[in-house]
């Protein structure tokens, strides 16, 4: 049991200490725990200082208590960077499905870092309600971070091989990264297809995505890309055969050693060395 007598000074470095100060003090607060909730709250959502409110939800980040979410939601709009991202980690240690929606419209935050918090935070909390604004958020390259669709894949998986079929060529290409990232054996099938498309990064995206899955069933058509007109299909071909670990692709990958792209010759000789046939070619 804590006497405010204990509390009180601590929250008066944290208000006007310097950083050291104030760090030390929001680490004995959080050790304080639910007693020092409320006087975090009240640095939180009324000190002027922007790295007093850094260091008061990094302190109640720490401390599970369920009258922190609110206050923890109006700070993902707080003006400076790091208390946004500190809120939103926080928020997503606490589990509480009141921060979903908060932490989608976070997804559009102007500042990178903050946006990979949101981006993770979801991820942790695995709400359906997330899965369509994280996959457009990463088909559109606005942030990268397949983790976060692994506690909704079976949500994410029809999104993303409709998504194989999207107007946008970007969208494409990112859809067939994601599916690879997310090793999603039902798309073997949809990923080879994408062979047919004209635009090279959905092809080159579909090569590398079926060695990340690691089907055997993609071999024929990674050896028929060994010779596509676009290099980087070429190489992610090459890269992906040797993941395969298929026999069937030894001569083939003998004849990309002469490829006229050096970063091709070396990605079939290292998928030479994966199959176990070394060449100094």
């Amino acid at each position: 049991m804590y006497d405010d007598w204990a509390i009180q000074p601590l929250i008066a470095d944290l208000r006007d200490g310097d950083l050291r100060a104030q760090s030390a003090a929001a680490e004995k607060l959080a050790q304080i725990g639910e007693e020092a909730v409320l006087p975090l709250v009240e640095v939180l959502t009324g000190c002027p200082r922007d790295t007093a409110r850094f260091h008061a939800v990094s302190a109640l980040g720490l401390i599970r208590d369920a009258r922190i979410v609110e206050p923890l939601i109006v700070a993902l709009h707080d003006r400076y960077a790091l208390t946004r991202k500190y809120a939103a980690y926080a928020l997503a240690r606490l589990g509480d499905a009141r921060a979903v929606e908060p932490l989608i419209a976070l997804l559009a935050d102007r500042d990178d870092e903050v946006r990979e918090a949101a981006v993770e935070a979801l991820g942790r909390l695995g709400d359906p309600r997330a899965v369509r604004p994280l996959v457009n958020g990463m088909l559109d390259g606005q942030f990268w971070y397949p983790e976060a669709l692994e506690d909704v894949r079976l949500a994410a998986i029809p999104i993303l091989l409709d998504c194989l079929h999207d107007a946008d060529s970007s969208r494409r290409a990112y859809a067939a990264a994601l599916l690879g990232a997310l090793k999603v054996d039902e798309a073997v099938e949809p990923l080879i297809a994408c062979f047919r498309d004209t635009e090279r990064e959905v092809r080159s995206s579909a090569a590398l995505a079926l060695g990340e899955i690691g089907d055997k069933r993609a071999v024929d058509v990674l050896i028929a890309a060994l010779r596509d007109d676009d290099k980087g299909t070429r190489f992610q071909a090459a890269t992906a055969l040797g993941k395969l670990g298929d026999t069937r692709a030894v001569e083939p990958l003998r004849v990309a050693l002469h490829d006229p792209y050096p970063e091709i010759r070396d990605s079939a000789r290292t998928a030479l060395r994966r199959l176990g046939y070394y060449s100094r070619k």
